[in-house]
């Protein structure tokens, strides 16, 4: 009558058709099964059926009796408690989900009740629906009619399959919450409570979860604590128990606010899981507020926790010391950190230390103490006892100086006599104890102001000497004159500086030169380079100009492109007459000196005759006409002289005869040489520079043959003689082609035969004589024909 065999996690397909099934009792496990088939069986009749085998199989089963899942019926599973299937495979009868979570509980109940303690019955047993890294609770009651002792409660968590079987025992999963991990998503949960009263154990009874579900993937704070002593001081530290439903930890945004009695303040910088109590804590209760963020940036909602109040401190002072030169006559003062709350009237008090090892107090209540004449010697103790507002004391502590020091020498009466003049000579006058006044040094330094804080607001203007006198450098003008005075012992101890001032800014001597000079050699394109030295308070834009003289006593012309300038290079225009430079001091509040001015001695020489470039153009064929372009340097021109030279591949040279211009034309007895020009500058006062060669450039190759001119000469009448003359040029002349032809008015011609010279006869009456002249070269090449003819040939 049922389907009662053992379980068979791989079969897919069951078909139980026609075997008068009529319960779901003892309905085996099967993990992997999609299809059932139970037609013609009593257990049709079932309200619900598909319903009750969806909770049995799991989410696998796809298909009941060949048809797919009704819809409607997967809904209804939904309303059914987690239990259910436990129910069925014990014997539970199934009825609808209205009635199924007190049926099924009432089912489990008379199951338990013989188990249980006596007198006690379950009163609720059930488990919340689970979702992943979300603490998941069991709830657990039992009702006690009368039995006394008091009843405990056990537990044990088990991990089972997509549907309520298959469960193991989860290991040290003992109380009443479990935190489903991500490994347990879509698994069952079932927790056993096993009551224990007076040390005696019973029967467990249980409950069972729904699948677990996927984290919704916002954290929240399951709880939040504040460890530490609230006392001033202590270190505080926030602790959240963070449930990450699914989301990645991350770190959180953590902060602490200072509640008063006027509301909630933010404290600065608290923003740690971590915080240090200070006096400003005190009287006040904490709020530690943490907001969890996964790491994915899914922030949960903002948790908080208040502590109690925070107590003061007991008092105390740590880092005690004494500030100040423990020198004789010197104030020092006693430092120490408190700690406690609000100081109070804390008690201070100085000690000189005794030739028994002693102290003796000298002086009460005072953080300071000047030193004496008695303590030098001694050691000095500093005793500062912390005491509260409200009166509490704390333990003393105190800082020991070092051995009092003797006052080193001192100065007085520092006076500075002498006029604040340009140039004059001041000294210092002074008193000094504890020392001489002639092993004393002085430092002389000159300030932009009659008051001054320290030596950063000084510039020296020489380093520290014995001397007493000093004479004002032009370096002062402006400012005023300090004397920086140091003591000195006849032991060489070094008391503390002393500072005088006089009373007047230094002042100026007038604007003047006192050289003026100028460098350079006066040629023509020399640079002259003027200096002076000037005197007379700070120099302002002092005028500089230059001049050119025909004699050296007119006014002379300025240079105006040289104005303002202390260099002037000379151009070739200025050859044969004089430069002079004239300056005139300027100082810088706009008064103007004498000018000076310095003239050159002689005159502006020319430069030697110089090429400065020599470049032979032309290519090396015959008939080229080579020309050579240099540049020239050194007053006017002359009669330069050029001088062309062949050289043949052996290195034998030979000048070209006549060849003196700056161009010369490549001729046919040049062929196979290479030429080159030499350039020997000649100023006009005939002065000769250095001579100036060329590369040789070729070897010269014959020009193509070409008939450079061609003419008919001879009488133009019958009986007379037509000579032809041909200028060849294009290497050695070959067997050149020349032919006669007699033209007539109709255009036609007739080849004559003849050489240079042609006898006119009758026949050539009337006509013109046409010469045409092929150029040849010795290897054969020919150039271009070039002809020429006649008037018409008259009769004799």
């Amino acid at each position: 009558k049922s389907l009662c065999m053992a379980s068979q996690p791989r079969l897919q397909v069951l078909a139980a058709s026609r075997n008068r099934i009529s319960t779901l009792r003892g309905f085996p496990h099967l993990p992997s099964l999609e299809s059932l088939r139970v037609e013609e069986n009593p257990l049709l009749e079932m309200p619900h059926l598909e319903a009750a085998l969806i909770l049995l199989v799991g989410p696998t089963l796809k298909k009941f009796n060949d048809r797919d899942l009704n819809p409607t019926e997967a809904e209804v599973v939904k309303q059914y408690p987690a239990h259910t299937a436990i129910c069925i495979r014990d014997g539970w009868e199934f009825c609808s989900p209205e009635l199924a979570a007190d049926s099924t509980f009432s089912f489990l109940l008379e199951q338990w009740k013989n188990k249980l303690p006596q007198d006690y019955i379950v009163k609720t047993a059930y488990v919340d629906h689970p979702f992943e890294e979300d603490p998941c609770h069991c709830h657990f009651s039992f009702t006690n009619l009368s039995s006394e002792g008091k009843l405990v409660l056990k537990y044990q968590w088990f991990l089972g399959g997509k549907t309520p079987t298959g469960f193991v025992p989860i290991p040290e999963e003992l109380s009443e919450v479990y935190w489903p991990k991500s490994e347990d998503v879509g698994r069952c949960l079932k927790v056993e409570c096993t009551p224990v009263l007076n040390d005696a154990e019973f029967p467990p009874v249980f409950a069972v979860s729904l699948p677990v579900c996927l984290g919704t993937g916002y954290p929240k704070v399951i709880n939040l604590t504040v460890n530490g002593e609230l006392v001033e001081g202590n270190v505080l530290k926030g602790v959240p128990q963070i449930a990450w439903c699914g989301g990645t930890p991350g770190k959180g945004v953590a902060s602490w606010l200072r509640r008063t009695w006027n509301g909630n303040a933010v404290i600065d910088g608290a923003e740690g899981m971590e915080y240090q109590l200070t006096i400003d804590d005190i009287d006040s209760s904490l709020v530690f507020m943490y907001t969890p963020v996964t790491e994915e940036g899914v922030k949960g909602d903002p948790q908080c926790t208040m502590t109690d109040f925070v107590k003061a401190g007991t008092p105390s002072v740590s880092n005690v010391y004494v500030v100040g030169d423990i020198v004789e006559d010197n104030t020092i003062k006693g430092n120490g950190k408190y700690f406690g709350g609000k100081e109070g009237l804390s008690k201070f008090q100085w000690f000189r230390e005794k030739e028994n090892g002693g102290f003796l107090l000298v002086l009460s209540n005072s953080t300071q103490y000047t030193l004496i004449k008695e303590d030098v010697g001694w050691c000095l103790k500093f005793v500062y006892t912390p005491i509260n507002l409200e009166g509490q004391e704390g333990e003393a502590a105190f800082a020991i100086t070092e051995a009092v020091r003797k006052a080193p020498p001192k100065v007085f009466d520092l006076k500075i006599t002498g006029e604040a003049r340009e140039g004059s000579k001041v000294s210092v006058t002074a008193t000094v104890t504890g020392g001489t006044v002639a092993s004393s040094r002085v430092q002389w330094f000159k300030a932009s102001s009659s008051e001054f804080v320290n030596d950063h607001e000084l510039e020296a203007l020489c380093t520290s000497k014995v001397s007493k006198t000093f004479r004002i450098p032009l370096g002062a003008v402006g400012c005023y004159i300090v004397a920086k005075f140091t003591p000195v012992g006849p032991d060489g101890e070094i008391g503390a500086p002393a500072y005088a001032i006089l009373d007047d800014v230094v002042e100026t001597l007038p604007p003047s030169l006192n050289f003026l000079t100028v460098t350079g050699e006066f040629s023509e394109d020399q640079m002259l380079t003027a200096s002076y030295g000037y005197i007379g308070g700070y120099e302002g834009n002092s005028l500089y100009s230059w001049y050119l003289h025909e004699t050296e006593d007119d006014e002379g012309s300025p240079l105006s492109e040289a104005s303002g300038l202390l260099q002037y290079r000379i151009k070739k225009e200025d050859v044969g007459k004089f430069v002079s430079f004239k300056c005139i001091p300027i100082r810088n509040d706009g008064i103007v000196g004498e000018p000076g001015v310095f003239m050159g001695n002689d005159r502006v020489t020319p430069g030697n005759p110089t090429v400065l470039s020599l470049e032979l153009n032309g290519e090396a064929i015959e008939g080229t006409t080579m020309v050579a372009n240099r540049r020239y340097w050194g007053g006017e021109e002359g009669d330069t002289v050029f001088r062309w030279v062949l050289t043949s591949s052996d290195g034998t040279w030979n000048e070209i005869e006549g060849a003196t211009s700056s161009s010369y034309s490549l001729k046919c007895d040049d062929i196979g040489f290479y030429v080159s020009v030499s350039c020997e500058p000649v100023r006009i006062d005939g002065v000769h520079g250095s001579l100036v060669t060329t590369e040789a450039i070729g070897p010269i190759i014959p020009g193509p043959p070409a008939c450079r001119s061609l003419e008919l000469a001879g009488s133009m009448l019958e009986g007379g003689r037509l000579t032809s003359h041909a200028e060849y040029t294009g290497g050695v002349k070959g067997n050149c082609i020349q032919q006669w032809f007699r033209s007539h008015d109709d255009g036609s011609k007739d080849e004559l035969i003849a050489d240079e010279c042609l006898d006119l006869v009758l026949a050539d009456v009337d006509c013109r004589i046409e010469v045409i002249f092929t150029p040849v070269r010795e290897d054969g090449v020919q150039g271009s024909p070039k002809s020429v003819s006649s008037d018409t040939i008259l009769p004799g």
